[in-house]
């Protein structure tokens, strides 16, 4: 027989647990990993690209994603052909500098019919100016615009996000202010990325076919598989401006 004292003590006991269970910290999501092709057209110094990519890593460390970068700089690294990688130009505009229209800091060309997207360019000139109107850093700056660039990728769309590293519009009081919050991926758009890549990795492993996703069929007239030579020179075609 239980006596009051028992008894409040068993439900002091189960109201503790309940809450604990209720308070409990999430487990943190499964981390992805991706795997990026750097062409450094532009030439920019080497210390600069790694300042660059070391904050576009911190970025999508920020969303549970793991980058490995390739820089293809180096000799032999991506002498072949981009299977389930992504691929990231830099380069330098044609563009006037006293033309006074926005800066376009980098696109990427997304196949919309097949919801995929796996070449990006950043314009690395347009990257400096605003930099330098905005008396921000510019290897932050260019690392963001890469993170940027590879999100829509990732997401396969070129739309935007109200908030977080994908909005469209970066003002230049917010580049001086440089609150974290303005330069990482927002909770829904790292899951959206996350759900996608897991989704597309195990399509993949069903598949004979290692492009699904991360290659897409219109880039197969960059990267024609089937012809070594017409893969060489598309290879080439990424280090051209």
């Amino acid at each position: 027989m239980f006596t009051g004292h028992a008894l409040s003590s068993c439900l002091l006991f189960s109201i503790f647990c309940f809450l604990f269970q209720e308070t409990a910290e999430p487990s943190p999501p499964a981390r992805i990993d991706v795997v990026a092709r750097i062409y450094n057209t532009a030439r920019i110094a080497p210390t600069m690209t790694e300042l660059a990519l070391n904050m576009a890593t911190r970025v999508m460390i920020g969303g549970a994603i793991d980058v490995a970068w390739k820089n293809c700089d180096m000799r032999d690294v991506c002498a072949t052909v981009p299977v389930r990688e992504f691929v990231i130009r830099l380069v330098r505009s044609r563009d006037d500098a006293a033309d006074g229209r926005p800066f376009v800091l980098g696109e990427a060309s997304i196949d919309v019919n097949e919801q995929a997207g796996a070449l990006a360019t950043i314009y690395v000139d347009r990257v400096e100016r605003m930099a330098a109107l905005s008396e921000a850093d510019t290897a932050s700056l260019l690392g963001r615009a890469i993170a940027h660039e590879l999100g829509h990728l990732l997401l396969a769309t070129n739309a935007h996000s109200s908030s977080g590293l994908m909005r469209a519009q970066w003002t230049q009081g917010e580049l001086r202010r440089n609150q974290s919050a303005d330069w990482m991926l927002t909770p829904k758009d790292a899951e959206e990325i996350r759900r996608r890549l897991t989704i597309a990795t195990k399509t993949t492993m069903r598949s004979k076919d290692a492009s699904i996703f991360f290659v897409p069929s219109w880039l197969n007239a960059y990267f024609p598989a089937a012809r070594a030579s017409s893969a060489r020179a598309a290879l080439r075609m990424l280090r051209i401006a």
